[in-house]
């Protein structure tokens, strides 16, 4: 091959390496949303009304859409395993997120609360109603390889929470005795966050109410398989270029 043929393919090789590398650059998604996930617990003792569902913007912000978990104790049950799977995002979107939490119990006030969300709740810790509970811990898993996640209690405000990691703050929440428990960076530990509700050093009838929970988490970035294809050939051309290249 003459020295004008070999620099004609050199331009062509460089022209089409560009190409790639720039179509790849434009596609490859440079960071994910995140994923939020609102929970609003439908407390029922016995006797009330079946419980609402809240829907509008949670303290995570996003969209209106929250998983209603059923806390239902209208059969005389007080110390219940509550358990949520397959939950859906503030969007309507799937996730592999699931909650549980024990031993409580459920309650609808219909008569002082603001809304559909601090309408009913789950309690511990109250034993006129028949939990003595102190704490009640929890579990959240299915962060699908996220590795951090904030959490947001709506609760009352007498309510504590124990062994949550992250930074931990509270804010009011429409108005007292509403409030949010945030927790920010959470690590996430073999896909899973723990924690309890509740302390080991509560008095009897110290009431810990919580009325719903936000999870939000992003998930890593993984590239599309033709995507990495693409950027494996603007690759090799570049090395190729590189190692045999031709003066212009």
């Amino acid at each position: 091959m003459n020295r004008s043929m070999k620099q004609q393919w050199d331009k062509l090789g460089r022209g089409v390496t560009a190409l790639i590398l720039a179509w790849v650059m434009g596609n490859l998604p440079l960071g994910a949303g995140a994923t939020i996930v609102n929970m609003d617990f439908n407390g029922r003792d016995v006797g009330d009304p079946a419980p609402p569902t809240f829907s509008g913007v949670g303290a995570a912000g996003g969209g209106t859409l929250w998983n209603g978990v059923l806390v239902d104790s209208s059969s005389g049950n007080f110390n219940l395993t509550v358990t949520a799977t397959s939950l859906t995002s503030d969007t309507g979107g799937a996730t592999g997120l699931g909650f549980t939490i024990a031993p409580v119990a459920g309650d609808n006030n219909t008569v002082i609360a603001p809304d559909a969300l601090l309408q009913d709740y789950l309690f511990i810790n109250y034993p006129p109603a028949g939990n003595s509970a102190t704490t009640a811990p929890f579990t959240i898993s299915g962060f699908g390889g996220a590795t951090t996640a904030n959490l947001y209690f709506y609760k009352h405000s007498s309510a504590v929470f124990t062994g949550v990691g992250g930074t931990g703050s509270t804010y009011p929440w429409t108005s007292p005795p509403y409030f949010v428990h945030q927790f920010l960076n959470v690590p996430v530990i073999a896909d899973t966050i723990t924690g309890s509700l509740g302390s080991p050093s509560l008095s009897p009838g110290d009431f810990q109410i919580l009325y719903g929970l936000t999870v939000e988490f992003t998930l890593p970035v993984v590239p599309e398989p033709g995507t990495l294809l693409l950027m494996a050939c603007g690759g090799g051309l570049l090395w190729r270029r590189r190692r045999h290249p031709f003066a212009e």
